[in-house]
This record gives C-alpha cells, sequence and structure tokens, in this order.
C-alpha cells in the first residue's frame, strides 16, 4: 500500500488517490497484501480453532470478563465502541465480543490477520463485522481510528497499536499464564525445559509501553472428549511438528478436562479507571 486515503467504489473494490486497487473477495473479506505469505496458520488449524472456541465454548468465560472489563471501562449504555482485534485469526473472539456488547452498546469490529485463510473463515462464518488481510504492522486505517484494541494470545506491535486507539483508547492483550494448558504442555514436553512456561518478558515489554496498566487473572477448566482434544492438539503452535501417532494417543487418552490459566493486560497512555 502506498499509505494514500482509500474510498469503498461500487461495493467491490477499494481504491486509493493513486488508483491502486484492492478488491473485495466473493465471502466479503478485504485482502490488503500484494505479497505472498508462507506460514504456518493454514485451514486445519483455524478450523480447530472454531471448532474448539466456537463448538466447545473453550474461552467463554474469557470473552465474557472481557465484555464486563470494557462496559466498566466506558461508562454509560449505548456509547458507539470501535474494535480493532489485531491477530484476529478465524474472528471468533471479536464476533463473539461484538455480540455480547451489543446488547449495551453500538459496535463496529474490524478483524484483522496476516493469513488468509484465517480470515477467509472469518468472513464465511461472521458477516456483521469487518475482515482484512493485511500486514499488521502497515494497518490500513487513519490515526485514532478505535476505542479498543483487543489483542488475544498473539504478537503486539504497540507502536502500531498507539497509532490507531483514540486519545482515550485502550489496548486489551491477554497473555498466558504459568498453567495455560499445562495438560498439553506436560504431555508433550515433560522434563523437559518447555513443560515450564512464563510470561515475565510479556509483562515487561507491556510495562515498558503502558507503566499503569492493569491486570487480571482469569482461571478454569473446560470439559474435552476426544473430539475435542483432537482439535486442542490440532490448534496450538505448542504442538507444532509433532507426529500423527504423538497426537492419536492425546486425543484417546488425555483428560477430562484442560487448564485455561491467562492473564487480561489492560493499558493506556491516560490513568485507567478500575478495571477490575
Amino acid at each position: 500500500m502506498c499509505g494514500s486515503s482509500m474510498k469503498v467504489t461500487d461495493l467491490k473494490s477499494m481504491i486509493c488517490i493513486n488508483r491502486h486497487t484492492f478488491d473485495f473477495s466473493r465471502q466479503g473479506y478485504l485482502n490488503l497484501l500484494n505479497r505472498k505469505v508462507h506460514d504456518d496458520y493454514g485451514k486445519e488449524l483455524f478450523e480447530a480453532r472454531r471448532k474448539v472456541m466456537f463448538d466447545l465454548g473453550f474461552f467463554n468465560p474469557l470473552i465474557r470478563q472481557i465484555t464486563q472489563m470494557i462496559r466498566k471501562a466506558t461508562g454509560m449504555p449505548g456509547k458507539n465502541l470501535k474494535i480493532a482485534d489485531m491477530g484476529c485469526g478465524e474472528g471468533t473472539h471479536l464476533a463473539a465480543l461484538c455480540r455480547l456488547l451489543q446488547k449495551t452498546n453500538h459496535v463496529t469490529g474490524v478483524g484483522m490477520d496476516l493469513s488468509k485463510a484465517g480470515i477467509e473463515q472469518a468472513a464465511k462464518k461472521f458477516h456483521s463485522q469487518t475482515w482484512i488481510v493485511a500486514d499488521l504492522t502497515q494497518p490500513p486505517f487513519f490515526p485514532g481510528s478505535f476505542d479498543i484494541i483487543l489483542n488475544i494470545l498473539s504478537p503486539s506491535n504497540y507502536q502500531v497499536f498507539d497509532h490507531l486507539l483514540h486519545p482515550d483508547g485502550f489496548v486489551i492483550k491477554v497473555v498466558p499464564e504459568r498453567r495455560y494448558l499445562q495438560e498439553l504442555r506436560r504431555y508433550l514436553y515433560k522434563n523437559s525445559s518447555r513443560e515450564k512456561y512464563s510470561n515475565s518478558e510479556i509483562l515487561a515489554h507491556f510495562r515498558q509501553n503502558y507503566p499503569d496498566f492493569q491486570s487480571k487473572q482469569l482461571s478454569y477448566t473446560c470439559k474435552m472428549d476426544a473430539a475435542g482434544r483432537q482439535s486442542l492438539i490440532c490448534m496450538t503452535p505448542l504442538a507444532w511438528n509433532t507426529d500423527d501417532d504423538t497426537r492419536r494417543i492425546w486425543a484417546l487418552e488425555g483428560p477430562e478436562k484442560v487448564t485455561v490459566d491467562v492473564m487480561i493486560l489492560i493499558g493506556k497512555k491516560q490513568d485507567l479507571k478500575d478495571f477490575k
């Protein structure tokens, strides 16, 4: 992208003043990449994520908690909210959050991800949000376009986040805690250095950018049958490079419950209200 302003033409394309044109796909998403991207986030992974998150409700308590925190932070019902999910994957988190918030607010949701496979699935299933394939270091929006930047279990670029945020806006970032997926981590990496996890570097980086940040820890377990365990091991980068037998044994013999242990971080440049 050249960085100039763009507008929609005939509800089919976006075009800038330099005549650069990007067409909406048949599924309704916009692809702003002008190069091929090779990554490990393919169709199978996002289908597994959708099953775990949408069908099993794996992250439902997390989304409800984030919804409560946003409502408390933004004040009176009825306020218009513009939310960007940076690294949205297949869109389940953003769609669920918007659905809950729309009971009290008018919500505009935009999901961006570098993975075309994820955005394709989001656009097929969730029609109330805008879905964009884009380089997250070069988002196609003016400064101050959003009230909330959502970043769930995904890499961050805080300089970009601050560029996109309204002066009174805030970042909500979700990071794993030490017991996150501990059953799977123990199964895959028992007696190795990867069996234990620390988020200290992530927290230190967030604190550098938002010194007055607030946080809330959330822990719970989710019931899993064999199909759920199969989807879980297919969706997580923890299990990349594992063989079929390892995945099959986990699905058949794994635990009946899996732990979700996360920390919700909230940061902005100005003083925060009490989100807890």
